[in-house]
């Protein structure tokens, strides 16, 4: 193994163990430390290479993201994580340590802003899936982002509270419960609203929207979220675009409900504000044939 390479792979590996594997297989999602374009690019240079230390995780999470990926179109095999997957994932990485409690101090407050512009520059430099398959591949394996929450919990005892933000109480506080009249409270915190009072929340929203842009069936699956709302990407209107496209997307919007429908409605009628004629036509388009489709099959 080149030595010069093994601190990289060793990052490498740490994001696809801690960050990806919960994403496709479910349990504690635990964020590595905060990477950056530079190191981000580096450890995507290593992609055709890559093998997780886990052999059984890897293998686990390639089926994960097959059997999501066959919910849509009828595949046999998906190709691996390419170096704009790998980028993709390190920004969501960073994504969610900008809005670690622990990450700003007294004396580097603006470190949470700085990491928010690092992600940008990087998701700056992500191409957008260059075909279906490469659409679909990126969504099997980061469908599942919009479900990653915090559980806050608030412990009260009778002279005084504490706040713990995605971390357990200190068991000194929970000593004593009946005596001391302990109560907890647990609260699930979704992504969207992860970002805690005096945060750039709007800077927030927007990495998280152009990060969901680069994976458009992702972003369409997930457009009934109140934060950052849907809007039409150059991804999602190339997407639907053509004849498949838009048989793929209409799989990916087959459950999104009234709120999506309302969500898509209002995206489109942004573009004719603003007077964007022809991503308006491939919008209102796709918007025709889906209630027609959703009239014929009622």
């Amino acid at each position: 193994m080149n030595r010069e390479l093994t601190p990289l792979i060793l990052r490498g590996d740490e994001l696809y163990r801690r960050v990806l594997s919960p994403l496709l297989l479910g349990g504690s999602l635990r964020p590595v430390r905060p990477l950056g374009p530079t190191l981000a690019r580096r450890i995507a240079e290593l992609a055709d290479t890559f093998t997780c230390s886990d052999l059984d995780l890897q293998h686990r999470c390639d089926e994960a993201r097959l059997r999501h990926a066959r919910t849509l179109a009828p595949l046999d095999t998906l190709p691996p994580l390419s170096s704009a997957d790998w980028m993709l994932l390190a920004a969501f990485n960073d994504l969610l340590q900008s809005v670690n409690p622990r990450l700003p101090s007294v004396v580097a407050p603006s470190r949470p802003t700085r990491l928010l512009n690092a992600c940008s520059l990087l998701l700056a430099s992500i191409p957008p899936p260059h075909d279906l398959l490469a659409a679909l591949t990126r969504h099997a394996t980061f469908a599942r982002a919009l479900e990653v929450h915090r559980v806050d919990t608030q412990v009260r005892w009778w002279t005084g509270s504490a706040q713990f933000h995605g971390e357990p109480p200190s068991k000194r506080l929970l000593a004593m419960p009946n005596l001391r009249r302990v109560q907890i409270t647990e609260t699930w915190v979704e992504l969207e609203t992860l970002p805690l009072p005096g945060f750039p929340r709007e800077h927030y929203h927007e990495v998280l929207a152009a990060w969901l842009a680069l994976s458009p069936l992702t972003d369409l699956a997930t457009a009934a979220r109140i934060e950052p709302p849907f809007r039409w990407h150059a991804t999602s209107l190339g997407l639907i675009a053509t004849v498949p496209g838009r048989r793929l997307a209409r799989r990916v919007l087959g459950r999104i409900g009234a709120k999506g429908d309302v969500a898509l409605e209002h995206a489109t009628r942004e573009l004719e504000k603003q007077n964007l004629h022809i991503p308006f036509q491939i919008a209102a388009r796709f918007l025709d044939e889906r209630r027609a489709l959703a009239s014929m099959s009622s």
